[in-house]
């Protein structure tokens, strides 16, 4: 487990880890990374990400095609072209 130094953030806050997160698109750790800084809540049961930052990575996009939904409907929920589909599913080997 790592250690991370404790920041403050505002003097209306105690101090808390903060650390810079990367985003990969899935499976593909070559990709070009999605960077942000985050707090760590050591208290916490889940792990969020705000949804833009999951647009940019496109996990929509990939969730579906790893689950063979059809081109049409991935179109028509991303707002992508069937030829950027194409191409991610090729680039992703789905």
């Amino acid at each position: 487990m790592g250690q991370y130094p404790y920041q403050s953030i505002s003097s209306e806050t105690p101090e808390i880890p903060i650390l810079t997160v990367n985003l990969f698109l899935p499976g593909d750790i070559h990709s070009p990374k999605i960077s942000c800084v985050s707090i760590l809540d050591t208290g916490s049961d889940c792990t969020l990400l705000p949804i833009t930052l999951l647009m940019q990575a496109r996990a929509s996009t990939i969730a579906m095609l790893q689950e063979n939904l059809d081109l049409n409907l991935i179109v028509k929920t991303t707002g992508l072209s069937l030829k950027a589909i194409e191409k991610l599913k090729k680039e992703h080997n789905l």
